[in-house]
């Protein structure tokens, strides 16, 4: 961007925060170049921020080529037209949002996330030994093991990361030969999800007759997802879910926007571990709670029909028109965020002034 006496270099992190603007002595790619190797040489953490000129698509070519040949050094690495993020990178930014809600919160700057992240990379890769192994750990007389993850290597790069994996504790129910017992116990949850359905004015119905023949033919079809769960010796606990086919093949609907908030439980591991690294994090600040029936109490502001399952008394005769989002819908997970957070807001709550937390 020209100035006088110069040529300005624009300088912004992946959060669109403002660092500030250098002024380069003359317009060409070596001057700019050794400008941004000071730059991101005093930044803590080694941040790769995103370079923006004016100097046209021939310059931004011949710098971006320079750009794409160096390394992320860590998660902070924005996304940018010269230098894109892989897979791994991702994961990083994720947990380095949640990091940055953690560092405001005790009253820290960005410059203790290597503190923090050191300390989460060791109690994370801890492994259990002899008999300081909690009960839990042990399965068939073996030492439970993870596998580690890894923050930078001795190069101050990244390495592979590993993931966390949760165990599947609800069994998805067949769809014949069924036991008199999980048939009744089916039967039962259905007529719950039902019930739900009801309680939250999830659709209105409305016969097929009475329905426009463009939206019968684009009505999106649903099906019950019944599962089981094993409650102790004996005993089960049955549940079932009325899930739309919410494919691009049957939801044709366009410009939906189907962006939402959730964190990866890859992310939310790593942000426990950096949590309780400390010996002063008091455990009882942790609060884990869960929605009954989320999506069905957030507002569906689009007009979408569905077809009610196969083996419901409504189908054939009547289309549901949904009143509320419902599982499967791309644009489900959305329209719960704005929900939540608009009911927040109500209460009191005030949205993080660190961004995307």
């Amino acid at each position: 961007m020209g100035l006088s006496g110069g040529y300005s270099l624009h300088i912004q992190d992946q959060e669109n925060d403002y660092l500030g603007v250098v002024v380069v002595e003359e317009k060409s790619s070596d001057a700019i170049d050794a400008v941004y190797e000071r730059w991101t040489n005093s930044l803590e953490g080694d941040l790769t921020p995103q370079v923006m000129t004016d100097h046209g698509t021939e310059f931004q070519g011949k710098f971006g080529a320079r750009l794409t040949e160096r390394e992320a050094y860590n998660p902070l690495t924005p996304v940018g037209s010269h230098h894109s993020l892989g897979k791994n990178e991702c994961s990083h930014r994720e947990w380095l949002t949640i990091l940055r809600g953690i560092l405001h919160d005790r009253g820290l700057d960005n410059s203790h996330w290597r503190d923090f992240a050191s300390l989460a990379a060791t109690k994370y890769n801890r492994q259990p030994r002899g008999q300081s192994a909690h009960e839990i750990e042990h399965h068939d007389a073996q030492i439970a093991t993870s596998p580690p993850f890894f923050l930078w290597d001795d190069k101050q790069q990244q390495a592979s990361v590993g993931t966390c994996s949760a165990a599947t504790t609800h069994t998805p129910l067949p769809r014949c030969g069924l036991s008199p017992e999980q048939l009744e116990g089916r039967a039962a949850s259905r007529e719950k999800e039902l019930s739900s359905f009801s309680e939250n004015d999830v659709y209105k119905r409305v016969p097929i007759a009475e329905v426009p023949p463009e939206q019968v033919r684009s009505a999106i079809p649903t099906h019950f997802v019944d599962t089981m769960k094993r409650q102790k010796a004996g005993e089960w606990d049955f549940k079932s879910r009325v899930v739309a086919d919410g494919s691009p093949f049957f939801d044709h609907r366009e410009r939906v926007t189907t962006s939402c908030a959730t964190a990866s439980q890859w992310a939310m591991c790593c942000a426990l571990a950096m949590a309780f690294a400390y010996t002063d994090f008091d455990p009882h600040e942790i609060v884990v709670a869960d929605v009954k029936t989320a999506y069905l109490m957030a507002v569906q502001s689009d007009c979408v029909y569905v077809r009610p399952p196969k083996d419901y008394p409504d189908y054939s005769k009547y289309l549901w028109y949904l009143n509320r989002a419902l599982y499967g819908m791309k644009d489900s997970g959305n329209l719960w965020d704005r929900s939540r957070n608009k009911t927040l807001a109500v209460v009191g709550w005030v949205p993080s002034p660190v961004r995307r937390v």
